[in-house]
């Protein structure tokens, strides 16, 4: 898995984390799709909701 770094941004009060289109597209995701995003080992975990049993899910290191 390739690593991607991303920095957070403030807009309107809520913290943002932009994600490249390929990134998003590798694991099925797209702008208005309902994910589940919890914290696992240092990690944050974002899963489709459509496909909750589904082993690729997009996580990225929390530091």
């Amino acid at each position: 898995m390739k690593k991607t770094y991303v920095t957070l941004q403030e807009i309107a009060g809520d913290i943002v984390m932009p994600l490249p289109d390929e990134l998003l597209e590798e694991v099925g995701l797209n702008i208005g799709a309902d994910v589940d995003v919890r914290a696992e080992n240092g990690r944050l975990v974002i899963q489709l909701l459509a496909n909750p049993g589904d082993p690729e899910e997009l996580s990225v290191t929390c530091r």
